[in-house]
């Protein structure tokens, strides 16, 4: 992926979560995920994720479902098949 030079964290398809999600850096959900999330870094949901929660980062990249409002200091992408339900 373009300027990052790592990912911090990788959730695959097989993994469900739920609750608060902090992190600094880059994340890459590729599972299944309910609650909040909050980051000073980029949130990557893959075309696998589906994601339930109120979303407040630096930078997301869509590529899944998200059911939920995302906020986002710099930049929101949304790359085919996205599919956000909820306020960007």
């Amino acid at each position: 992926m373009k300027g990052d030079a790592s990912i911090s964290a990788f959730f695959g398809a097989d993994v469900e979560l739920e609750g608060n999600l902090k992190f600094r850096g880059t994340v890459n959900l590729e599972g299944r995920f309910k609650g909040e999330i909050s980051a000073a870094g980029t949130l990557i949901v893959g075309d696998q994720a589906t994601v339930e929660a109120e979303i407040h980062v630096s930078t997301i990249i869509v590529m899944g479902v998200i059911i939920g409002d995302i906020k986002a200091e710099k930049k929101i992408e949304l790359h085919a098949p996205a599919n956000v339900t909820g306020d960007i």
